[in-house]
């Protein structure tokens, strides 16, 4: 029998392991059978009643063309498929027009309305998952470029606004763990900060009779479906349609089993038909994404995080003036292996927002979008939870208690010896602030002292790119 008397001892860990798991047993059976909660759904309601992370708005790069039906476009898109409010992230200097209609086409029988949601404006980085859009402008690394979409006149002077502007968005976003899509043309800019170019397609490959549009009911017309893709197993664009929800029905009257979720794809290609309007894709030969400049490192290990994630069926050997050991078939999309979730998708998915629920596309390019819209929640959460952090070590150094055990608080940040040879050895200099451990310990730190925080003047990178 085991022993339940208060304070008594087992003199061995299996002895205790045993009466504890006994003591549960019956602890089980005295509540009439029910058995106690297992860790894992005692872990699950501590998360429930911690609930979600906020929704945040979408945040969205603008883009000036078509006197701001291109920006109303992204915003109206980007709303309708994640149910969210945007902001419009444009450079300084200049004021950003959102409009349904362009006036220098006044016969144009399009949609002009409101935006479903509100949107908001800034010059800084805004909130939520950073959102990059296309253009008629490819980049200028583009091979062979193409000169029907190269900009021209004024037109050159605003593409540059806006290309430095998302330059330093994206730039924010790999330094910070943001989030980030590319849709179309957007798609290429996030390649081109990972260190990769795009190579010039044939014409009647990859390119619809005319753009996608929204029709005075508010749906979006024209969008064509030209040509089909298949999306990469083990990916996470392959993950919105592997994994499916199944909700089993109750067929005795008793309570309905929850849902369980199946993925029923895992090694296997996944096919869909998606539209397109591109002239250009990723760059590639035998040995993958090529790079700007293979002779730099940097750019070679950065541009590795990248991995293609689709790649078009329809349309074999695309590419103008293919480099050497170039793939058969042209990638329709591609996206980070590690880190924050990143995704570059050649096709309009946002284009599937209303209208087009009876396209098998529309589900899987919907369900990306909110995918990445979550992960923006999640990204500012921790944004919040990291600025709170910060906060309360602050006021823990304010208040930190003298006496025993405590030391003193540096006045200096300290570089170990070690490192201030290896900076002088590179010509660096070693900043005024830091200074060569003491007898006593490092910064002045008594030997034997509980660890302290730097001291606030150590600033490892300028504030303004912490977040």
């Amino acid at each position: 029998m085991p022993d339940h008397r208060v304070g008594s001892h087992h003199s061995n860990r299996s002895g205790g392991v045993k009466r504890h798991a006994q003591e549960r047993r019956d602890s089980s059976d005295s509540e009439g059978g029910s058995p106690p909660p297992t860790s894992r759904a005692r872990v699950a309601t501590e998360l429930s009643a911690l609930g979600r992370p906020p929704r945040m708005p979408v945040t969205i790069a603008y883009r000036d063309s078509g006197h701001g039906t291109g920006a109303f476009w992204d915003h109206y898109t980007m709303q309708q498929t994640t149910g969210r409010e945007s902001i419009a992230s444009h450079p300084g200097g200049m004021e950003p027009t959102i409009s349904s209609t362009d006036p220098t086409k006044p016969g144009k029988k399009n949609y002009s309305g409101d935006l479903p949601r509100s949107h908001t404006t800034t010059t800084g980085g805004g909130r939520g998952l950073l959102v990059v859009a296309g253009g008629n402008y490819g980049l200028e690394s583009e091979s062979p470029r193409h000169a029907a979409h190269t900009p021209k006149g004024s037109a050159a002077e605003r593409h540059q606004q806006r290309r430095e502007h998302e330059e330093a968005l994206l730039k924010q976003a790999q330094l910070t763990g943001r989030p980030v899509a590319g849709l179309c043309g957007g798609s290429w800019s996030v390649l081109e900060s990972y260190g990769g170019t795009t190579q010039q397609l044939n014409s009647g490959t990859h390119q619809a009779r005319s753009m996608p549009f929204i029709k005075k009911d508010g749906n979006i017309s024209n969008n064509f479906e030209p040509h089909g893709i298949d999306l990469e197993p083990k990916t996470m664009l392959h993950s919105q349609s592997a994994w499916q929800r199944q909700d089993p029905m109750d067929v005795d009257g008793g309570p309905a089993p929850g849902p369980r979720w199946a993925n029923n794809q895992e090694t296997t290609r996944i096919p869909y038909d998606v539209n397109s309007v591109h002239w250009a894709a990723a760059r590639e030969d035998a040995g993958g994404l090529v790079p700007r400049d293979p002779q730099d490192e940097a750019l070679v290990a950065k541009l590795a995080n990248l991995q293609v994630s689709a790649r078009d069926t329809t349309h074999a050997n695309p590419f103008m003036q293919a480099p050497p050991g170039a793939p058969q078939y042209a990638a329709e999309a591609f996206e980070s292996r590690s880190g924050a979730p990143v995704m570059g998708m050649q096709w309009h998915p946002e284009a599937y927002s209303s209208g087009h629920a009876d396209k098998p596309a529309a589900a899987m390019s919907q369900n990306a979008l909110n995918y990445l819209a979550q992960a923006g929640d999640a990204y500012e959460a921790r944004r919040t939870n990291t600025g709170q952090f910060e906060r309360d070590m602050q006021s823990s150094r304010a208040h930190q208690p003298s006496g025993i055990g405590a030391g003193p608080a540096p006045t200096d940040f300290s570089i170990p010896p070690q490192g201030r040879r290896r900076r002088a050895a590179m010509g660096e200099s070693v900043p005024p602030y830091a200074r060569a451990p003491q007898a006593d310990g490092w910064g002045g730190v008594p030997s034997g002292s509980r660890p302290t925080v730097p001291d606030e003047r150590h600033q490892p990178y300028p504030s303004d790119e912490r977040w």
